[in-house]
This record gives structure tokens, C-alpha cells and sequence, in this order.
């Protein structure tokens, strides 16, 4: 196997791995992705990130997505950035939030939170009214009584993996929360996609959760997406992945699923 990490040395003051995607054999994704990262993963931790993409490319999800944080990574900084375009939608930290190498971000259910800065109302372009998707991959397996995934400033989009009351509840431009009773488990990469004016439904681990929800929609809120964060309310769950983008069929949520779980697996998240 190549040394990446050398290889990709050579060009680290451009932050621009011109050819380095020939010379490897690798999408040029994941090269300018890696072009983005301070500091350089191994060639173990490339080999996974390279089968990532690929694979989402195979399954016709990538092109779908408009954002993808992969939290659960070698450090805070990678973290932060957007896959799907290195360099734009970069996450900030504010307040008390937390990166743990390899899990993921989680905030102090205080104020803290993980600002993706990705706004669907305004940098939506897969993800729109009535045809959207939105996931998060938990690490927390208890309950939380607030969201996980929301607005900062906005209702209408959120992701609830388990609240109170043992239900994994979701928005997705909607006014009132749809709610999928008897989950006793918050951990695991929950999901829901909209696929009409009045039709939506929910996945955990690739699988629908629940009957097909039936709220009409809204205009996506104009307000950017945060971990730990929903509205006014402020959430302790860790995330160890989060993405938007269009509609994903039941088909490509398991692929989804089987992506990223493989990822995780990997690396202990």
C-alpha cells in the first residue's frame, strides 16, 4: 500500500492535491477533502475515508446530498468540514461542545451546539420543500428531552432519536412534530426523507421506523442546522454524522446505513 500520508505532504502548502488522485487510484473527493484537513489522516484512516465516497458515489447517494459531517473523525478540525464541498458550509463550535477523536461532537445542553452554518431555506439545492432528507447518526442511546438536530433561530426541521416518552419524533418542513412510538434505543443513524407535499417517513439504520407520516409542509426554515441545538432548546445527544440533501429512497437509506456503519465500525464510533 502507498504511504498517503507522505505522498500527500508533498503538495500540503498549496492545499491543493493536484494529481494526487491519479497517482493513488482515489476519487478526487476524497483528495480534496483530505487538501482540507490540518492535519493529515493515515493511510488507514484515507483507505476508509476513499470507500466512503466511493461507495456513496456507487449508490447514486452522493450526488444527492447537499452536506456531509462526518463528526466521528481523527480530530476537531476534519470534523468540521462539509464532504461535499471542503472548504464551504464549515462547521463552528460555540459555547461548551465537545470532539472526541473518533465518536463524534457532542454539546453541554446548555449553549453549546455545532453550527453546520448549512441553511436549507437559503444553500438548499438537492434538499426543498417536498423533496428532502435529512439524517444523524446518534450516539446516545438514552433518552433526551430535547432534539438533537434542529435549527438554531427556526422550527420545522429537527431530529428527535429518543425522547421522554420512548418515541423517535422528527420535523422535516413541518409545523408539528410526526412521531414514531416504542423506541427504546436512540443510538443508531436516524433519518427521514420527505417525498411529497403531504408524505414522509422515518428510517433508523436503514430501515423504515414507523408508518409514513402524513403533515403537510412548509418553506424550509431560514436558519442553519445545528447539532445540539433546536430553536430555543439545547440538546446533550452526540452525533457522530450528520447530512441533508434530496429525497433518498428505501433502497439507498440501507445503503446509507451499510456505508456508514462500516466507517464507524472501523474506527470504534
Amino acid at each position: 500500500m502507498p504511504n498517503f500520508a507522505s505522498v500527500l505532504n508533498v503538495s500540503h502548502q498549496t492545499r491543493r492535491y493536484q494529481g494526487i488522485d491519479e497517482a493513488l487510484g482515489i476519487e478526487q473527493e476524497t483528495a480534496n477533502l483530505i487538501a482540507n484537513m490540518t492535519v493529515q489522516p493515515s493511510a488507514a484512516r484515507i483507505v476508509l475515508i476513499e470507500a466512503l465516497i466511493a461507495g456513496l458515489k456507487t449508490d447514486g447517494i452522493w450526488d444527492k446530498l447537499d452536506v456531509l459531517y462526518i463528526l466521528a473523525a481523527h480530530d476537531a478540525q476534519a470534523a468540521r468540514l462539509n464532504w461535499k464541498a471542503p472548504g464551504t458550509r464549515t462547521a463552528t463550535e460555540t459555547a461548551t461542545v465537545t470532539h472526541t477523536t473518533d465518536r463524534g461532537y457532542a454539546a453541554d445542553g446548555v449553549a453549546g451546539e455545532l453550527n453546520t452554518t448549512f441553511n436549507p431555506s437559503t444553500h438548499g439545492v438537492n434538499f426543498l420543500q417536498d423533496a428532502s432528507t435529512l439524517f444523524l447518526w446518534s450516539r446516545t442511546a438514552g433518552q433526551s428531552t430535547n432534539p438533537a438536530l434542529g435549527l438554531r433561530t427556526a422550527a420545522g426541521l429537527h431530529i428527535h432519536p429518543r425522547n421522554a416518552s420512548d418515541q423517535f419524533a422528527y420535523r422535516i418542513n413541518q409545523t408539528a412534530a410526526t412521531t414514531v412510538t416504542a423506541q427504546a434505543d436512540g443510538s443508531g443513524l436516524f433519518a427521514v426523507t420527505r417525498t411529497g407535499a403531504a408524505a414522509t417517513q422515518g428510517y433508523r439504520n436503514g430501515a423504515t421506523l414507523g408508518a409514513a407520516g402524513s403533515t403537510a409542509s412548509n418553506a424550509p426554515g431560514n436558519s442553519s442546522l445545528s447539532l445540539g441545538r433546536n430553536n430555543s432548546t439545547f440538546s446533550t445527544v452526540e452525533g457522530a454524522a450528520i447530512g441533508a440533501g434530496g429525497i433518498l429512497s428505501g433502497a439507498e437509506h440501507a445503503n446509507l446505513y451499510t456505508r456508514l456503519a462500516t466507517y464507524m465500525t472501523a474506527v470504534g464510533a
